[in-house]
């Protein structure tokens, strides 16, 4: 597939932070509930969500063993060829900073964000990468690798480019190849779609994002990804159990966040 590229635009480095630090101010969350996301069939219960976010259908599957980290990414993952892009904003987003610059993507059964300004600007097969070093990109970015890692049918060359090195990684890398194994695809009335987020807090090098996923059967589900700014993108760091998240709640409504969906509303 041929890389597609956004417009340049300068992208600027800013140090500094608002909100707090990373990860502060969301606590674990644990509700009794079977949630699908991205395709993947997650159970938790109580205290903090623990789960194997690939693991089909029991949640604490073992792995199958991944090559180790060396640590660097792949040549492929450079961001060296990556285009400026026009988003430098460092302030938090609301609808509004994203009204007439975001297109909805089929990917699969989902729909993920496309921006002109804040990136993917190149999307190459299932990969999709370069994202502005702003708060816009990193909600971008998270939105698309959370779903793009478990589901795509390269799904590994989606996990080294979009995915932050290290043992995370290759334990979660490890779960996504078991669930392939088992050969599982959740029911079409499962998936969820993107319906709104929060920043909850971002400093040059981190992102955290509350993300809230509508389910046709459950309603809202709101759960917590953290993007790395590293090798000049975003990427999504995984947990120390390899998993996309350990904090989640039902919601039910989306009062107090920014409401970003497909349907516009």
């Amino acid at each position: 597939m041929t890389d597609h590229q956004a417009p340049p635009a300068e992208p600027k480095d800013r140090t500094g932070g608002w909100w707090g630090s990373p990860g502060t101010a969301f606590a674990a969350v644990g509700v009794l509930s079977v949630v699908a996301l991205a395709g993947v069939w997650v159970g938790f219960s109580g205290g903090s969500s623990k789960h194997s976010p690939a693991a089909l259908p029991a949640p604490n599957a073992t792995p199958t063993a991944a090559a180790p980290s060396s640590g660097a990414l792949p040549s492929t993952a450079s961001s060296s060829d990556c285009p400026q892009l026009a988003d430098t904003s460092q302030a938090q987003p609301d609808q509004r900073s994203f009204a007439g610059d975001v297109t909805w993507a089929a990917f699969g059964s989902y729909q993920l964000p496309v921006s002109k300004q804040s990136g993917p600007a190149v999307v190459s097969g299932d990969v999709a990468r370069c994202y502005a070093h702003t708060p816009r990109g990193a909600v971008i970015a998270l939105m698309n690798s959370s779903v793009r890692s478990a589901n795509a049918t390269d799904w590994r060359s989606v996990v080294e480019q979009e995915v932050l090195p290290g043992p995370e990684r290759d334990t979660y890398s490890g779960f996504v190849a078991a669930s392939r194994g088992n050969g599982a695809t959740p029911p079409q009335a499962s998936l969820a779609q993107y319906a709104g987020f929060n920043v909850v807090s971002y400093t040059s090098d981190t992102a955290v994002v509350d993300v809230v996923l509508s389910f046709p059967a459950s309603g809202y589900k709101s759960i917590l990804l953290t993007a790395v700014w590293s090798n000049g993108d975003w990427r999504q760091k995984m947990t120390t159990d390899g998993q996309q998240s350990s904090s989640y709640r039902a919601l039910n409504t989306l009062a107090g966040y920014i409401p970003f969906s497909p349907t516009g509303s």
